[in-house]
């Protein structure tokens, strides 16, 4: 009894995964949207931050390191949308 619902909820996984939404009568479908590919550098920046703001209450080394963190995050993501941009932009045209 098991084995076949199983099987019914992997074959109801699998087909959920494989097709697209139906939409409503009258309704039209959302167009697809490209999703910028994940990374690290809002971590970094929120590090960067994280590190500033805990140099108010310790030293000015931890501020130093803070804003070299956060620029060197803040370069790297502008980097990152930029060239990714620049790729998506010529796939389309």
């Amino acid at each position: 009894m098991q084995s076949q619902s199983q099987s019914q909820t992997t074959s109801s996984h699998e087909n959920h995964v494989a097709e697209q939404p139906a939409t409503r009568p009258g309704w039209t479908p959302m167009p697809l949207e490209h999703l910028p590919l994940p990374t690290y550098w809002p971590a970094g920046l929120a590090f960067g931050i994280t590190l500033i703001f805990w140099s108010f209450i310790t030293s000015w080394v931890i501020l130093v390191a803070g804003l070299i963190v956060f620029v060197a995050s803040l370069f790297g993501w502008i980097q990152d949308i930029r060239h990714e941009r620049k790729h998506t932009t010529h796939d389309q045209h």
